[in-house]
């Protein structure tokens, strides 16, 4: 978050200056994201390898991940009146977490068994980076030449993407204590262990556009809607010492598919 809020402020700092010019706009948009193909990453995120399935119970069992937030901020210059060129960035991420207990066998004699607390935490995130650019129609059907004041200040853009993603994911277990079943009592001891893994892919997007300027001379011109797609999907997923992320008694390699339709709002400054 604070990563964004500087680049948010500098994007806003250097539109303030080119205003005079009035060639440059600031634009910020949320959106919510439908996925089409995450089945890598759910049945990861419900893989139960390592522990006793009922430990988990039917909750664990439904965890999947179909839908989003997508967030994103751009600054583009208006060469001609009826399409602009800019950079971007955006983010999306996720998280789930779940708590459960599971019992240990340790050995000695008499038997002893030990009763751990868990809690599992599963994140995935996603930035990119690219260049935009959005055609106007509403400039070239000369929707400002009629006299009506609502098609005066219309807005229908078809805009493109293309951007470099940066896509990880992390799974960090904490053991919270343990709790000696036999002869009794209880230790508390925590451990912690963290997986990790990351890729970089290529991403595009296509939407479509309708806005209404709402405020003719003024930084905060106009409001409206978004529809669109995103194509994002990354190659298999590595760590650190450049090994791939996997996970299952298969040892399926991660991939994360963040492929989807999305809809929004989006806010610009500036003048079109």
């Amino acid at each position: 978050m604070k990563n964004f809020l500087i680049i948010a402020l500098v994007f806003v700092g250097y539109n303030t200056i080119a205003q005079e010019k009035g060639n440059f706009t600031f634009e910020i948009d949320a959106s919510r994201i439908h996925y089409q193909k995450m089945e890598v990453y759910n049945r990861y995120l419900r893989d139960t390898t390592d522990v006793t399935t009922s430990h988990f119970g039917d909750t664990y069992l439904k965890d999947t991940l179909t839908a989003s937030f997508l967030f994103g901020a751009s600054l583009s210059y208006q060469p001609t009146n009826f399409m602009d060129f800019g950079i971007y960035g955006a983010y999306q991420g996720n998280q789930f977490g779940r708590e459960y207990q599971q019992q240990h066998y340790v050995g000695g004699s008499p038997s002893t068994f030990i009763l751990a607390d868990h809690k599992v935490k599963i994140a995935n995130h996603s930035y990119i980076v690219g260049i935009s650019s959005t055609v106007y129609l509403n400039r070239i059907l000369h929707f400002d030449n009629y006299e009506s004041k609502f098609l005066n200040r219309f807005q229908i853009g078809i805009g493109f993407k293309v951007g470099y993603a940066f896509s990880s994911i992390e799974q960090t277990d904490w053991i919270e204590k343990f709790e000696l079943l036999t002869p009794g009592g209880i230790q508390p001891i925590i451990k912690s262990t963290s997986l990790k893994g990351s890729a970089r892919n290529w991403s595009g997007n296509i939407e479509l556009k309708l806005g209404y300027r709402f405020v003719e001379k003024s930084y905060f011109s106009g409001v409206g809607i978004k529809v669109g797609y995103q194509f994002h999907s990354s190659s298999a997923l590595r760590n650190d010492a450049n090994a791939a992320f996997q996970f299952g008694a298969t040892k399926e390699e991660m991939r994360l598919n963040l492929s989807g339709f999305y809809y929004g709002i989006y806010l610009n400054v500036g003048k079109k």
